[in-house]
């Protein structure tokens, strides 16, 4: 079984369990959840630690509202743990492809905008940062259920996309797979991707594309 490891902020482990109980043998990815909390007590600066599970994450999931956090450090450039685990998830996006990187930011009240405070203005900040660079889509958010739902979508997406590039890698997967999902697509198709196995050719990334996976955001719903 593949693991997929998230970085999120704490909040959405019943998303991470529901997932996992729902696909996780079906599809054969298993969704292992990276907090802080899972950090191992040990020596050294704290967020050095923490970094070591931020490094090894396919997914980085950022939850901010209006609280923008404490300096990792006494001498760092960082301005909070999140800000020294976004800028490194960034660094390593960009030189190796991973991890995949989404934002959401719940909405603020109006009441909180007449006096800002330190905090409110460094995540607003951030945001305009965000939006000025153009490199991340993110969303808004309001309630706990609002988001759960994009939670659920995000890590859905992720995993469908994992399988893609799997199944074309490894025509064996394919097999397998299909026969799991011979309900769920066409008679024909499932035929044809038992046939390309057994004279071992390999299923063209566009042929797979078009197989209609299981919605995953709508089933746990």
């Amino acid at each position: 079984m593949t693991c997929i490891i998230i970085r999120v902020r704490p909040g959405i482990r019943g998303v991470i369990k529901e997932f996992n109980e729902t696909w996780a043998d079906e599809l054969g990815y298993q969704v292992e959840l990276v907090g802080w909390e899972e950090t191992i007590s040990g020596y050294g600066r704290p967020q050095r630690l923490i970094n070591q599970d931020v490094d090894r994450c396919d997914l980085f999931l950022g939850m901010m509202w209006k609280r923008w956090g404490t300096p990792p450090d006494t001498e760092g450039k960082f301005t909070s743990g999140f800000h020294e685990e976004f800028e490194r998830s960034i660094k390593r996006r960009k030189e190796s492809g991973k991890p995949e990187i989404s934002l959401f930011f719940k909405e603020i009240e109006e009441e909180f905008l007449v006096d800002r405070g330190p905090d409110l203005n460094k995540v607003l900040e951030f945001r305009d940062r965000i939006i000025s660079e153009k490199s991340i889509l993110y969303q808004n958010f309001s309630t706990m259920r609002e988001i759960e739902a994009l939670i659920r979508k995000c890590i859905s997406h992720y995993v469908r996309l994992r399988c893609i590039l799997d199944f074309k890698s490894f025509p064996f997967l394919i097999f397998i797979t299909m026969t799991s999902l011979e309900m769920t697509i066409p008679h024909k198709l499932a035929s044809l991707a038992r046939s390309k196995f057994r004279s071992k050719l390999r299923l063209s990334l566009n042929n797979l594309e078009k197989i209609p996976f299981p919605d995953l955001a709508s089933s746990c719903t």
